[in-house]
């Protein structure tokens, strides 16, 4: 009996202790800003859907007026072409599309953004970087992206993995393998479509 007295306190103790030190799970997010050269990121922020996920608009639009928007607990709906990104209330919608392309997916009601290139990249490095920024822009594409739509005249200094010119869409993906690694999670992963004959979509 003196056992079962003094361990019962210590059990509800500890089992206190452990509910009060765990961590609220995190509201998920789409956080949408402009980079300093001109092109829109959709940062993916604790959704287990899209771990360490980004969409990229590589665009030639005017966004000197656009202003960071945060979509909390959003919805994310893809299709062929384009991207649709929704807050939990339905008062916001933001599509990233290509801008000849249909987007049937698309709200009437959404704020619509053409490019010439949609990417949508999974990369827990580039990921970190993007969340670590504390410019109201962020930084250039060139320093976020694992493939893009490049210019037929500007070669990238690394080269393409896959893709390259005359190609509209690429795509690849590195899976972590070792001890102690279960699963086949992708570690990175990034995929491109372009339009327009003067770019290729280039995976590095």
């Amino acid at each position: 009996m003196k056992v079962a007295f003094f361990a019962g306190p210590l059990l509800l103790l500890s089992a206190f202790l452990w509910r009060n030190t765990q961590p609220e799970n995190e509201e998920s997010s789409i956080v949408i800003q402009k980079t300093a050269d001109n092109h829109l990121v959709a940062l993916i922020q604790n959704n287990p859907s899209y771990p360490n996920a980004a969409f990229i608009l590589q665009t030639t639009a005017d966004l000197s007026e656009f202003r960071r928007i945060e979509l909390v607990n959003g919805r994310i709906q893809e299709g062929e072409k384009c991207v649709e990104f929704q807050s939990a209330d339905n008062r916001q919608k933001i599509v990233f599309k290509l801008s000849s392309s249909p987007c049937p997916i698309a709200s009437t009601d959404a704020r619509v953004f053409g490019g010439y290139g949609l990417i949508r990249q999974q990369d827990e490095k580039k990921h970190s970087l993007l969340l670590q920024s504390s410019e109201s822009v962020l930084p250039p594409v060139k320093e976020i992206l694992l493939c893009a739509c490049v210019k037929a005249n500007d070669a990238p200094l690394s080269g393409c993995s896959s893709g390259g010119v005359g190609a509209n869409e690429c795509a690849y993906e590195v899976t972590k393998v070792g001890p102690g690694i279960q699963g086949s999670s992708p570690s990175k992963k990034c995929s491109v479509k372009c339009e327009g004959s003067d770019r290729y979509a280039c995976c590095y």
